[in-house]
């Protein structure tokens, strides 16, 4: 909100603090079942104040019928990936990280990607697609394909929100072809 929206970081703890009410009666109570968890968090890497750049996961159920969690390299490994700057460039303030993992999330074990970090070119999302797996994508570069036809300026497209939740509907659509045996066109 402080980046995308121009609001101080009173502004953004304020709101947050009005939504908790809403926040613990309605969404936390539902998270434990959900089988996809996006989690926006400060970023662990920034030397920005608080706000400025985000950590955000996605976070997936491993035992779910017909949910292939996405993953960097491979499903099983703890892996991290900081990309060069030549093929990912990002904020010099806060750079890029990317990781998988496993993970205990209310007593069962999901599989999480995290991106931390931002980038500036919204083309080098072609790049970034190359290190995930099981994304869902029917072709090479769909992922990127959608996040750059969103756009740079649409909020949360330069860093792991428009990344995870782009990458939720591709998961969603490729669940809904094996539920339903029909095919959606992109």
């Amino acid at each position: 909100d402080m980046a995308e929206r121009g609001w101080t970081l009173e502004q953004v703890q304020a709101d947050i603090e009005k939504r908790k009410p809403d926040f613990a009666a309605f969404v936390a109570p539902q998270m434990e079942f959900s089988d996809v968890v996006i989690s926006v968090l400060p970023s662990e890497i920034s030397k920005e104040s608080v706000g400025k750049h985000l950590k955000v996961k996605l976070v997936q159920k491993t035992d779910k019928a017909g949910l292939d969690p996405a993953y960097i390299l491979d499903r099983d490994s703890t892996v991290t990936v900081v990309p060069s700057a030549t093929s990912v460039k990002s904020e010099e303030t806060c750079g890029l990280k990317l990781a998988s993992y496993k993970q205990a999330y209310y007593g069962r074990e999901v599989s999480v990607v995290e991106m931390d970090g931002k980038l500036t070119d919204i083309n080098d999302y072609v790049n970034v697609e190359k290190l995930l797996s099981s994304t869902a994508a029917k072709a090479t570069g769909e992922l990127a394909a959608e996040l750059i036809k969103v756009g740079a300026k649409s909020p949360g497209s330069m860093d792991g929100t428009g990344l995870f939740q782009t990458l939720t509907a591709l998961k969603l659509r490729e669940y809904y072809e094996k539920a339903t045996g029909k095919t959606v066109t992109a």
